[in-house]
């Protein structure tokens, strides 16, 4: 039997979870507590507060998956880097560019192409949907431009497939695999399984849970809202619901519903969430029936400058007062938008935090260095792209002879081969002057030698791109370069370095993390591409689109710090007061937006040849549902 729970909201989710676990835990029973991969943390400390037995387990889709590989077998350990998969779709797109239509135009170097190919095969393997399928459905397809698509991107998905599967596995196929072996071996035979603060399931989730729910015991899935409610806003809950019963019906299994009864004093947080939506004639979600409590204050600020400074202020107020810093959480739609706002407010104050967003690698000195390199060979030694390569900080030159070089190479604008003919440079320090005093051949001959330093380096990397120049031998020039440059020692040196060569708030451990990121990234070019020809350009468009997607962020180093995260994923349990930023239209909630090569008009029209695709209705309806979430 599936019994499915509604909470109303998430907040009184939490509250239900904890009684759950403490009557599965009494029953001294065989349970499985499936909750979504960014809040197993938070639900392990549940497990170990409430003193549960050792026969129930937490756990995500993708840790159930390695457990069922380390009990009967099939772990594989060579996965792609998401950043290889636009290594992957290059090569694709190169083998089968004769035979496309639609995108026949399409360099194989153009990296938002890329990205939005991979973005495409990614959401079609999301929804459980082979490249056959699409082959059938542009034989079909009456329309032109559609039926291009389909085809073209059926012949892309097959020859991506079947490059990352020459030497690499796909992480996003490890629960199919698990759960073919799950049901030959029966491993949730007697199994109690919870179903905990899911707002969807995907294709290969989906086929995981037909095979759990064949063989648990009994199961319970919470939906974190009213199922009378009939708001677009529970959209994706209401889908979720509809999951659940479908594979209940498809396993024979009754379904039993139950709804949390409503507490007897309802705080006006919980009022808040309830009505916010609804559009009352005054215009307020406050009425004379809202509570007194006091848990809610609305503060417009002129800037997201002086935001950040008030929710710093207030934060510090509160710790004053008793608080402590694990008791807040700052939760945005985009924590990145905030970089060098909300970090800065709140370092300003002395407040610690830990800010869980992606750091933009391609701004750090290392990285624009390389790119800088690159961009000086491409466009030969073009005096601003020298002045940028050398202005990273990591070329060998202090700022003194930085400021003396790009001095006198702006004074006679110096560029292509005369950076490093055999020639040298021979033009008056001074400009054009008559005088060449003993001061200024004094002056010229320090500016040749730093000429010399700045370009000897460059010169070897610049001779790895010749015609027959493979992914193999430029990474191979790479590496020689880095290391003529003395970069790994130059970074294990950060007590010494300036704050002119890292920046503000970059430390010795994210570089080092870098370092092995860059490094990392090189080998999986190389296994997935090594022996491919490629030009300077190209080379530097796949290094970024690596780079881009590098992993460079630590744990929480602290245990009483302030949490800054997005709606989407922030899950915190024991946070006693919540700052939510940007609340405009366009930020939170955002503006409509589409992903993929189908727009949501052709989406609406892929089910007719039996494509399971769900194009969501509009950007603002996730948005919506994760601000409810948040309050």
């Amino acid at each position: 039997m599936l019994t499915l729970l509604y909470t109303q909201n998430a907040r009184a989710g939490q509250n239900t979870l904890h009684e759950l676990l403490s009557r599965y835990a009494e029953k001294d029973e065989k349970t499985l507590v499936m909750v979504p991969e960014q809040q197993v943390l938070e639900a392990e400390k549940l497990v170990s507060s409430l003193g549960c037995s050792r026969k129930m387990e937490v756990s995500s889709f993708r840790r159930i998956a390695n457990s069922i590989f380390r009990s009967f077998g099939g772990l594989r350990y060579h996965y792609i880097q998401k950043g290889a998969k636009y290594v992957v779709m290059w090569r694709a797109l190169s083998s089968v560019s004769s035979a496309l239509k639609e995108y026949q135009n399409v360099s194989s170097d153009d990296l938002s192409m890329l990205r939005l190919l991979v973005a495409t095969v990614e959401e079609f393997k999301l929804y459980g949907i082979l490249p056959e399928q699409l082959e059938k459905a542009a034989e079909e397809a009456e329309d032109d431009k559609l039926k291009n698509k389909l085809s073209d991107v059926a012949l892309l998905y097959a020859a991506y497939n079947t490059i990352l599967h020459e030497k690499h596995d796909d992480a996003s196929d490890d629960i199919m695999r698990a759960a073919e072996i799950a049901e030959k071996k029966g491993f949730f035979a007697g199994t109690h399984i919870v179903f905990h603060s899911f707002d969807g399931f995907t294709y290969e989730e989906a086929v995981m849970m037909r095979v759990m729910f064949s063989e648990a015991e009994s199961l319970l899935a919470t939906l974190a809202y009213n199922k009378n409610d009939r708001r677009n806003i529970f959209l994706r809950l209401k889908e979720t619901d509809r999951q659940l019963r479908t594979l209940a019906a498809d396993a024979s299994l009754t379904v039993e519903e139950k709804t949390l009864e409503k507490e007897p004093t309802q705080s006006e947080i919980d009022y808040f969430a309830k009505h916010i939506w609804q559009k009352e004639g005054k215009g307020d979600v406050f009425s004379e029936n809202a509570p007194e409590e006091g848990g809610i204050r609305f503060v417009k600020c002129p800037g997201v400058y002086e935001e950040a400074r008030f929710i710093a202020c207030d934060i510090m107020r509160r710790v004053m007062n008793g608080a402590r810093f694990r008791d807040f959480a700052i939760v945005t739609r985009s924590p990145e938008r905030y970089l060098g706002i909300l970090d800065a407010a709140l370092e300003g104050v002395g407040i610690p935090y830990f800010l869980s967003a992606r750091k933009d690698v391609t701004s750090l000195p290392l990285v624009r260095m390389i790119f800088a390199a690159f961009d000086v060979v491409n466009y030969h030694f073009r005096l601003e792209d020298m002045i940028s390569y050398m202005r990273c900080g990591l070329s060998g030159l202090s700022l003194e002879e930085c400021d003396a070089l790009e001095e006198y190479a702006s004074l006679w604008r110096i560029s292509g081969k005369r950076w490093y003919d055999s020639y040298g440079w021979q033009m008056n320090p001074n400009g054009f002057s008559l005088a060449f005093s003993d001061e200024a051949s004094e002056q010229l001959a320090t500016l040749n030698s730093l000429r010399e330093k700045l370009v000897h380096p460059l010169m070897t990397f610049f001779e790895a791109f010749s015609p027959k120049a493979t992914v193999k031998s430029v990474s191979e020039a790479l590496v020689r370069f880095l290391f003529d440059l003395k970069i790994p020692e130059l970074l294990s040196r950060h007590a010494e370095l300036s704050s002119s060569y890292f920046g503000t708030g970059v430390d010795r451990e994210e570089y080092a993390l870098l370092y092995d990121s860059l490094l990392s990234s090189l080998d999986q070019l190389v296994e997935v591409a090594g022996d491919v020809a490629v030009t300077s350009r190209e080379y530097g468009r796949l290094l970024s689109a690596l780079l881009v997607e590098a992993d460079i962020g630590r744990l929480p180093a602290r245990f009483d710090e302030v949490t800054v995260g997005s709606a989407e994923l922030l899950r915190k349990s024991d946070t006693h007061h919540v700052y939510v930023m940007g609340l405009c239209q366009g930020e939170f909630p955002s503006s409509d937006f589409e992903s993929g090569c189908f727009d949501n008009d052709e989406k609406k029209r892929l089910p007719r040849w039996d494509l399971a695709f769900h194009p969501m209705p509009s950007a603002e309806l996730p948005m919506k549902s994760s601000f409810s979430t948040a309050v």
